[in-house]
């Protein structure tokens, strides 16, 4: 096997498995959409390696994937392709399954952003959230190697969004797990949409104890939001409760989060910018959000 693979490295197993499960197989129909720079098109696979595995499957006269892939890794392939089956067996359904029908155009959607499929499934209201909550919750879907590269959670979450169904606020604040930047501004503006009963929700998570990640991660979504006097001072009472010496990144969400202090509340946080005590990088911060609301005067 080394004699004749002598470069099987990981990105080797990468192609391979992204070949099979997104383009039947076929080193040709891979190539002709990395050429048109299509939407499921990987960074971290080059068109010389491509090429060049190309050259070495017809070399060798044999499928590649059948002597270099694992077994569990063929076992992923088995799956992802099992779901584009599944996703284009719906079209063979009646009228009846018409919202499955929708879904599987917008996972399946080669458009960067598929305005058309977005709308069509907003179009079915509430009825469709729990199928597009399902969508944001599978694991699979956020892989590259299954149907929609991917950015199938990233369209459910915008989706959710345009309904307005409060039952995607929690399963939305859960998905800020998987760290993905564009995934995570999505989500945020999501929540920003579902307006009064999302802010409350983030609020309340915001103050939870003991601190964890959900703190950090519920400051950033509110910063989402229009400026807000109980967000503001959510954020000013959190500092003055003791979290202001203990420097961390939710302590400089918190203090931007102070942003829409009026009156009363402009006084507390100025009483607090100038304790003796104060981190000198903090107190900076806070300076600046002083002057950004004489600029306002």
């Amino acid at each position: 096997m080394q004699d004749e693979f002598p470069l099987i490295d990981g990105i080797v197993h990468h192609i391979l498995m992204h070949r099979d499960s997104h383009f039947g197989g076929s080193f040709e129909a891979m190539i002709a959409y990395y050429e048109k720079e299509g939407k499921g098109v990987q960074q971290d696979i080059s068109m010389k390696n491509l090429k060049d595995l190309e050259r070495m499957e017809k070399e060798l006269g044999r499928n590649l994937s059948v002597d270099i892939l694992l077994e569990e890794e063929k076992k992923e392939v088995e799956l992802a392709r099992h779901l584009y089956h599944q996703l284009r067996d719906l079209y063979e359904l009646d009228e009846r399954n018409q919202g499955a029908r929708l879904l599987a155009d917008l996972i399946l959607s080669e458009e960067e952003e598929p305005t058309a499929e977005i709308a069509a499934v907003v179009a079915l209201g509430s009825k469709v959230v729990p199928s597009l909550l399902q969508i944001l919750r599978s694991e699979k879907l956020y892989d590259p190697l299954f149907p929609g590269y991917g950015e199938a959670p990233r369209l459910a979450a915008r989706c959710l969004g345009l309904i307005g169904d409060e039952r995607a606020i929690r399963p939305l604040f859960e998905a800020l797990n998987h760290e993905d930047f564009f995934m995570e501004e999505v989500i945020y503006s999501s929540l920003a949409t579902l307006g009064e009963a999302a802010q409350q929700f983030l609020l309340n998570r915001l103050i939870s104890q003991p601190l964890s990640k959900e703190n950090e991660q519920a400051v950033i979504a509110l910063l989402s939001f229009k400026p807000h006097p109980t967000i503001a001072r959510t954020c000013l009472d959190m500092l003055e409760r003791g979290v202001i010496y203990t420097p961390s990144t939710l302590t400089l969400y918190l203090i931007m989060g102070c942003h829409g202090l009026t009156d009363q509340d402009r006084r507390r946080f100025l009483t607090l910018s100038q304790r003796a005590d104060l981190p000198h990088d903090l107190k900076l911060e806070m300076d600046t959000v002083i002057k950004s609301w004489n600029n306002l005067i």
